[in-house]
Order: structure tokens, then sequence, then C-alpha cells
């Protein structure tokens, strides 16, 4: 009897988990714009990632493109998937802390010399996300002068925005910058490249790029979207998901063997200290 029970609540274990499961692994078919997370807004917390600027059916368009191996919600991507900016959120993390360097072609960043700032750096580091700004998506031919202008049209945050890129020696050759009112940059179609995204405070920004271009034929195209950037000086709690036993942001068949190996154990946390949670439980039998 108590075998039968046992089997009967192990399957209506493992059908709850993977109807928890289904709506976090649940992916459209058109991967050009997969998302793979449904209802608030998931973070981007690792990896190569890029700020995409394409163009389809003769118009411009604005999305975030991340890699497989990018890490979502404490999740790495098993497959480049493309997301809506108001899909993510880019995760700015106290690793990225700096102290501003002397000399004037620094001004343009908004703080004093050895002042702090958060910055996601040009060459990548392991635990930041890497994030590029790309127009390779954009053929050659379509727009006059295969140019296309990116100009920040609002910013709401605790501080100044920057974006600049790095030479050899490691000084800075500014594109945009909240401080100086700089906020328009000319960039060519068919590139990839990697800047510096500087921050000067922590707390959460909200920046609204527009890209424009012309299109041979003489007429103007234009993309409008907001991006979010979280700086935060705290480490950045998950929200947690339903059915995540062991905390590791997916549901899964380990959180089932957590379930099953402590099935009939009594404990605050799992897994079960052995020992004492039978102890208890034979207390009570």
């Amino acid at each position: 009897m108590k075998e039968g029970y046992l089997s009967q609540t192990f399957c209506s274990l493992l059908i709850f988990l993977l109807a928890l499961a289904m709506p976090a692994a649940a992916q459209d078919d058109d991967h050009d714009h997969a998302h793979a997370y449904e209802g608030d807004t998931a973070y981007y917390l690792a990896g190569h990632g890029d700020f995409d600027i394409g163009f389809k059916d003769d118009q411009l368009e604005l999305h975030i493109h991340l890699h497989a191996g990018a890490v979502v919600d404490g999740n790495s991507l098993a497959e480049d998937t493309t997301f809506d900016p108001d899909q993510l959120t880019v995760v700015v993390t106290e690793t990225a802390e700096i102290r501003r360097p002397e000399g004037d072609l620094w001004e343009a960043a908004g703080v004093d010399v050895n002042e702090p700032m958060w910055v996601l750096p040009q060459h990548g580091q392991e635990d930041l996300p890497a994030f590029g700004l790309s127009t390779d998506a954009i053929p050659p031919g379509v727009l006059v002068d295969d140019l296309v202008t990116l100009t920040l049209r609002h910013i709401h945050g605790p501080g100044d925005f920057s974006l600049w890129e790095s030479d050899a020696f490691g000084l800075p050759a500014f594109r945009l910058a909240t401080h100086e009112q700089c906020l328009s940059v000319t960039l060519p179609v068919g590139q990839h490249s990697h800047y510096n995204w500087g921050f000067t405070t922590p707390g959460e920004y909200t920046l609204v790029f527009e890209v424009t271009g012309e299109l041979a034929g003489g007429d103007y195209v234009a993309a409008l979207a907001i991006y979010t950037f979280k700086v935060t000086e705290e480490p950045l709690c998950l929200a947690p998901v339903p059915g995540d036993v062991n905390g590791d942001g997916i549901v899964d068949e380990h959180d089932l063997e957590i379930i099953v190996e402590n099935f009939g154990k009594t404990a605050l946390v799992w897994p079960a200290d052995d020992d004492a949670s039978q102890d208890h439980h034979h207390d009570h039998d």
C-alpha cells in the first residue's frame, strides 16, 4: 500500500514539476525573435550579447541579440536568441566598479578623477555582460553612404551614461556622453564592435534610443526602443521560480530528485539531514 502511494506521489510530483517548467522553457519557433521568458523582464547577467541594429522589410529594427552561453536569469542560453529590448534588463554588478583615471579625455564620463564609475568593459569580463553594438544585419547598399545614426533621445536614471572606445593605450574616445550632451553617433553598416558602457551612479537607467537612416531610394527610416540597465552594488536576488527546489533558476529532474529523496522527512532546508529528519519522523510514527 505504502509502495503504491509513493509511486502515485512520484508521478504526481513529476507532472507538477513538468507543468511548472513548461512556461519557462517555451520558445518561439521563429528564432529571429525567440524569447524564453514570459511575464516580467528577465536579467541579462553575463556572456556575449549585442545591441542589435537590424533591417527587415525596408525598416530599421532594434533588438538585443544574445549569443549561446549568455546568462539570463541564472541560466546559460543553449542557442543564439533575439529579444525585444523591453524583455531584458542589462545588469551591471559591483564587479564593474572602476575608478576614473586621470586626464582631460575622461571628463566626458561625468565623474571626478579617482571617483567610482560602473563600466561594462569593451574587452569583456567573465561575470559581466559583454555587450557589443552591431549593425552587421544591415546589408550594404540599402542605406545612403552605408551609414546609420544612433541617437539617445531620453535618459531617466540617477547619474550620467557614456559610451566609448578604448585604444591600445586605454585612452577613451567617447561616442555618447550625457554629461557633455553628446547624444548622437554615426555608425557604418555591416560592423560588429564592442564599447565600454559607463554609468556614474548605482540605480536603474532607462535609455530611449532612436536609430535613423536614409534609404537609397530617398526615404528616411527610423526605429525607437527603450533599453534598461540596472547598476547595483548589492548581490542581485533573482525572483524564485515555482518548483525550483535547488535554486538554480530552472525546474528539472534535479529538483524532482531532491523532493523524492526527502519524501517523508521533516526539514526546514532540503536536502534534509538524514539522522535528524529520520529521528523526527520516527517520533511521530
